[in-house]
């Protein structure tokens, strides 16, 4: 039987995640489930790109294994709510764990969370909703 090589260019802890959320270049959380609604209308600039104006993510059977990062912590606070807008990564893959088309979603603000703590760094994240000012299709 064929010896298999792991693909180190995928993040390991989030492979069996249909989406997963990057933070300042890093990969901070994998989720099961995604949805959303729109606030305007998709603009154009001529390339393979659209904007849209105003919205909500919401995220939906999740985990992280990296709750001791500062950017992980002022996003999610003690309340279950932020102050903190940042600009995030959306990756959407197959079932294969491949990423097959990626967003960036800015000024991202997180509106609702529920989720529990685990032992170590780890948090499972029963859901999480995050409000943003505009999402672009990221070409790949």
């Amino acid at each position: 039987m064929p010896h298999r090589v792991e693909d180190t260019t995928q993040p390991a802890p989030y492979r069996k995640h249909q989406c997963r959320i990057k933070l300042d270049g890093k990969y901070i959380a994998g989720f099961s489930e995604v949805s959303g609604t729109i606030d305007a209308s998709f603009t154009g600039n001529g390339e393979d790109s659209c904007q849209i104006a105003t919205g909500m993510i919401t995220l939906k059977n999740g985990a992280s294994y990296d709750v001791e990062s500062e950017e992980w912590q002022r996003l999610i606070s003690s309340d279950g709510s932020s102050s903190f807008r940042c600009d995030i990564i959306l990756e959407v893959c197959n079932a294969e764990g491949l990423q097959v088309t990626a967003y960036k979603i800015s000024g991202c603000l997180l509106e609702r969370y529920g989720g529990t703590l685990l032992e170590g760094r780890s948090l499972a994240i029963e859901s999480m909703n995050v409000h943003y000012d505009k999402l672009t299709l990221l070409a790949l």
